[in-house]
């Protein structure tokens, strides 16, 4: 499954860089100016220094978040879900888990709210 979305957005919206490869790297847009590929790597560098490095062999992801956003944290589990609430990301509270479509909610359990994707 892709999910995938268009947005008319300019560069100076977007604050971090995300890399997913072994673990999750989130590096700040401000603290580099430049990165190179070679040797099958990626090289983030700012002016002075190479700030990470990382094997193509091993990236998943790359992407932007613009200013104020989390990534979606996703588990495999569906421990707990028994007493959440779950709503759409318009607000509109839905049905059981076992019921809801494939797609991403809000999941309420107690005080505690999470981005979920269903797949």
């Amino acid at each position: 499954m892709a999910l995938t979305a268009a947005t008319a957005a300019m560069a100076e919206d977007y604050t971090d860089m995300v890399v997913v490869g072994k673990g999750e790297t989130k590096i700040a847009l401000d603290d580099f100016n430049a990165i190179r590929f070679a040797g099958g790597q990626m090289v983030v560098v700012n002016e002075e220094e190479t700030m990470a490095t990382f094997d193509l062999s091993d990236l998943s992801r790359l992407y932007f978040l613009p200013e104020g956003a989390t990534p979606v944290e996703l588990t495999t589990t569906t421990a707990g879900t028994a007493s959440a609430e779950f709503f759409n990301l318009q607000g509109v509270r839905m049905g059981r888990f076992s019921s809801l479509p494939a797609g991403i909610y809000l999941m309420k359990n107690g005080s505690s709210v999470s981005k979920i994707l269903k797949r």
